[in-house]
């Protein structure tokens, strides 16, 4: 961990927190802040409390852990729990063998009605069907822990949680020409001319010094 890479972040976080204060509460531009490797690098205490007005101002901060585990170890169980009560977007990528977040997870993304059909014929030929409907989870621990590659979770405040696709960065052909685009070279400036002093001026300057 970078101590000088942490007040960097803090720096422009807060600097960012002045201007929208001067600017009636919100930046007129939002600022993205994208915290990857959170734990690693970027353990800076006031993170967690920051998150639940930041986003009213224009910050949005966006913040990376490979597990629930490194979070805590970073910012402590509160400090975790008050980070993920805080965001407005969640996203699970899988990969997890935590059971005890794995279960709140299912739990979040809830159950679905799971109908099962059946027939059966009498004695006297007659053949009557039923229908049984019980409550399953839609995605239980084993599903959760063991996510195909490239499927995510995601958790918003403004709807059920879905299961989406995610498009890696080197498998967008749009977004790997414009990386991979050869910038245009900005013509060099000449040099500034100096202006050299002459000889007797530079010996004024001499006998003056």
């Amino acid at each position: 961990m970078s101590v000088e890479f942490v007040a960097l972040i803090r720096a422009i976080c807060k600097t960012a927190e002045t201007a929208a204060q001067r600017n009636g509460g919100r930046l007129p531009v939002p600022l993205v802040m994208e915290l990857n490797e959170c734990a690693n690098i970027v353990r800076w205490p006031e993170l967690p409390s920051v998150y639940s007005f930041y986003g009213s101002m224009g910050i949005i901060l966006n913040s990376y852990f490979q597990s629930r585990a490194q979070a805590i170890d970073a910012f402590g169980k509160d400090g975790w729990q008050t980070l993920w009560d805080a965001v407005a977007t969640r996203v699970f990528g899988g990969g997890s063998g935590d059971d005890d977040f794995l279960r709140s997870l299912a739990a979040l993304i809830g159950e679905h009605d799971e109908i099962n059909y059946g027939s059966s014929t009498g004695k006297d030929g007659h053949q009557s069907t039923s229908t049984n409907t019980r409550k399953v989870n839609t995605l239980d621990i084993a599903a959760l822990g063991s996510l195909p590659e490239w499927r995510a979770i995601v958790f918003s405040s403004k709807c059920r949680p879905v299961m989406v696709n995610t498009v890696p960065w080197f498998r967008d052909k749009t977004l790997t020409t414009t990386i991979n685009r050869t910038p245009t070279r900005t013509p060099s400036l000449a040099p500034a001319q100096i202006p050299v002093p002459d000889d007797t001026i530079a010996a004024e300057v001499a006998a003056h010094d």
